[in-house]
């Protein structure tokens, strides 16, 4: 804080709008039963209380407010929009950067709460958008309790996400032999669960974590048998779909097709994408969501383990 300048702690309301559906648009606009519309709905996130609430429904209702002419439900119950708000003490200094903290800390509780909302009518309507992706903030503001006045806040509408480097330039094989095979399949879906990892502002890791972990088993798989002797390849190929844990194909069955193995090349290598392969477990068997870092951490490794079993032994 700065040392010439008090900054009294004051009482902070910040209230956020987020868009429900993917697109505001008849057809894809979620619908909510009439007794949610105007309802607080409390939630706790990361020690803050947030309050999730849709419009109210206003009578007399409007003939603008049905579709059809009065046959199909009001307006207001396809919401274009639900409020997010929480109160929290800091002060308006931007020097101040616990308070900055607690500030960007309360808009992320915020968003949780938002995109676990929106999960919830993603799931009962999968047409307004997917599953885990973030709503779209409409608007943000925070005010003093006491005055009114608008306190700044040093977190944007959208968030931002970092500029990754070194990923190879296209050349003109690399387009060539996509233009004529299509794209590999293992590939894709290793490249999806980095984009959803490292290079959207909506991330979503457990997506990216099945990604990575399908697309390292489908590759492991594809590899071993291309590249095995073909008086081998036929019980290889009945063997694979039996192989586990995964991580044995990186292991064990590198060595005895590929003259290698992982486990011996590059331990840690190896711990990570064991985790990767547990964590994808758990996911299916009791519906884990891994934090982002993890996420993104295992979605590294699980490039490097294709980068090691494309590489020559």
């Amino acid at each position: 804080m700065n040392c010439g300048e008090a900054f009294i702690v004051k009482k902070v309301a910040i209230a956020a709008k987020f868009r429900p559906s993917s697109e505001p648009t008849v057809g894809r606009m979620c619908r909510i039963d009439a007794d949610l519309a105007g309802t607080p709905i409390p939630a706790a996130f990361n020690d803050f209380e947030v309050i999730l609430q849709f419009p109210p429904i206003t009578y007399p209702l409007p003939a603008e407010g049905y579709f059809n002419a009065g046959r199909e439900p009001p307006a207001e119950l396809f919401p274009a929009y639900f409020f997010a708000s929480t109160t929290v003490e800091a002060t308006d200094d931007p020097d101040d950067e616990q308070s900055q903290a607690t500030l960007t800390s309360a808009v992320d509780a915020m968003r949780a709460a938002a995109t676990r909302l929106s999960d919830a009518i993603r799931i009962a309507q999968p047409s307004v958008g997917l599953v885990g992706e973030s709503p779209e903030m409409l608007s943000l503001v925070a005010q003093d309790t006491g005055t009114g006045e608008t306190i700044n806040l040093p977190t944007p509408l959208k968030p931002g996400y970092s500029i990754i480097i070194g990923y190879p330039a296209l050349t003109f094989g690399m387009a060539t032999q996509v233009l004529e095979g299509g794209p590999s399949r293992t590939c894709s879906l290793l490249a999806q669960a980095s984009y959803l990892s490292r290079s959207t502002a909506d991330p979503q890791p457990g997506l990216a974590v099945l990604l990575a972990a399908v697309a390292c088993e489908v590759h492991a798989k594809e590899v071993l048998l291309e590249r095995a002797d073909p008086a081998d390849r036929a019980l290889l190929e009945r063997r694979l779909p039996n192989i586990r844990p995964a991580r044995n194909l990186f292991g064990r069955e590198a060595k005895m097709t590929l003259g290698k193995s992982l486990h011996e090349d590059d331990q840690a290598l190896w711990n990570k994408l064991d985790q990767l392969f547990k964590l994808r477990n758990r996911m299916a068997h009791v519906a884990y969501r891994p934090p982002l870092d993890i996420a993104r951490a295992l979605v590294i490794a699980a490039e490097k383990a294709f980068k090691w079993i494309d590489a020559d032994p």
